[in-house]
């Protein structure tokens, strides 16, 4: 198994790496003591990219998304690809999104010529694949619904716009908005027995502790509850679709 995740908060000295471990010490051991390894620096449009927030495989290809470490709330998305059947984490297999050529993508041999994809997230997002489509599921912005969950349609790995569909709202968002936050929505694709439906996680912190409440939850996770929801599949359709 491939874990990929970053070090540091998210802004520009934020870097990826990786850890590799037997699938079955998940199961036979009770803690994993791994050595990450640092991803190669991958810099476009003078952000650093940090590699692995989402991995989706489909077809000849597993795509390799990531977001740019710029320090803003709301991340450039970035995309890569590899052969299904190679290493995920073997960087010199990858391609980068470098943009449109007519109505299909260029694929690039270097990060530096990546381009950002047209939506923006937060650094916890999720990418599937689902009634035929590929379907970007995020946070919105803070600015417009916090919290509400939404996922964004494509043809392809890459073609998103601005169409959406809601998926579901946090009551958290509107019983305490003002100390809520909403943030780490994640697809958890086959953990369900019943194959027509999806559960979902996000995480739900708080700033209504004491007045070193900031600083609190930096350091104990007693101010951070997960939840989780299961939806329809059904509820990817989307009349729209880039």
């Amino acid at each position: 198994m491939v874990k990929f995740y970053y070090q540091v908060t998210g802004d520009a000295s934020t870097r990826g790496a990786y850890v590799k471990f037997p699938v079955d010490d998940l199961e036979s051991k009770s803690a994993l003591t791994v050595t990450p390894t640092d991803l190669q620096d991958c810099t476009s449009s003078s952000l650093p990219v940090i590699w692995g927030a989402s991995l989706v495989d489909q077809g000849e290809y597993t795509y390799v998304y990531g977001w740019g470490g710029d320090g803003a709330a709301e991340k450039s998305l970035f995309l890569a690809r590899t052969p299904a059947d190679a290493d995920p984490s073997d960087q010199s297999r990858w391609h980068y999104y470098a943009g449109l050529s007519g109505s299909g993508a260029q694929w690039a041999s270097s990060c530096a010529s990546a381009q950002p994809l047209k939506p923006k997230a937060k650094t916890d997002f999720s990418l599937i694949v689902a009634n035929g489509l590929f379907w970007l599921v995020r946070h919105t912005p803070g600015a417009t619904a916090p919290g509400e969950i939404v996922a964004m349609p494509s043809r392809n790995a890459w073609g998103f716009g601005s169409e959406q569909v809601d998926l579901y709202t946090p009551p958290e968002t509107r019983t305490n908005p003002k100390y809520s936050s909403i943030y780490g929505v994640r697809v958890h694709p086959g953990a369900l027995s019943d194959p027509n439906r999806l559960l979902i996680s996000y995480t739900v912190g708080t700033s209504a502790i004491d007045l070193t409440c900031w600083v609190h939850g930096y350091s104990f996770p007693d101010s951070y509850s997960p939840r989780f929801i299961d939806v329809a599949k059904t509820a990817f359709f989307s009349p729209k679709v880039p």
